[in-house]
């Protein structure tokens, strides 16, 4: 059986921000709650935000919140990183990060949020702008919010792998596609590898 993967690897500049409805985790998150029917979503699971696995070895999450319920978040690591759908790793240097595994509740997704009021305003509702203090969209908040923790320490930039997100939001937060990264696995045991844009080795090995 044979399955393909397209990873798109973009690079933004690292910025600073505040935006009181992000806070970042270094360990479990305590206090907040996931929203009404997130368990029930099919193939998600959120235990990684509970559990203290990946903030062992260092990574931290943006975590997007209404009051104290979660709307969404998003990871950064500050080291080398396993790309399943690639299965290969990501290669970080020592002035840079990865942002991955973003996402946004349902509930939350096409909305724009208000940062002071416990409320979802809809699409086009507030005024327009480029900084997470204006009405933003969940996901805009939180990867500001990224960029800002990135930066505030001492990373450059900030990489991500997605074949999920639309390009607008990418170059909404001043993303650059780098690299275009496609796989081939036969049968679940052989694998192909080859990119565009940079070299496969400049960023990934086995």
């Amino acid at each position: 059986m044979l399955q393909w993967t397209c990873l798109r690897i973009y690079e933004f500049p690292a910025a600073g921000s505040h935006d009181e409805m992000v806070s970042i985790y270094e360990e479990p998150i305590a206090g907040l709650v996931l929203p009404d029917g997130a368990n029930s979503i099919p193939g998600e699971t959120f235990d990684c935000l509970t559990s203290p696995g990946r903030f062992e070895r260092g990574d931290v999450v943006a975590v997007c919140h209404d009051e104290s319920t979660i709307m969404g978040y998003a990871w950064l690591s500050f080291q080398d990183l396993w790309v399943g759908e690639a299965r290969l790793f990501l290669s970080v240097r020592d002035d840079e990060a990865v942002a991955y595994d973003p996402f946004v509740f349902p509930k939350y997704r096409g909305r724009r949020v208000h940062p002071r009021i416990a409320s979802v305003a809809s699409v086009g509702a507030g005024r327009r702008g480029d900084g997470p203090q204006d009405i933003q969209p969940a996901i805009l908040r939180i990867s500001f919010m990224a960029l800002a923790e990135a930066g505030r320490r001492g990373r450059k930039r900030v990489i991500e792998s997605s074949n999920t997100n639309p390009l607008k939001i990418h170059k909404r937060i001043g993303g650059t596609q780098v690299m275009s990264l496609y796989s081939a696995h036969l049968f679940g045991r052989f694998s192909l590898h080859w990119a565009t844009g940079r070299p496969l080795a400049s960023r990934f090995y086995r």
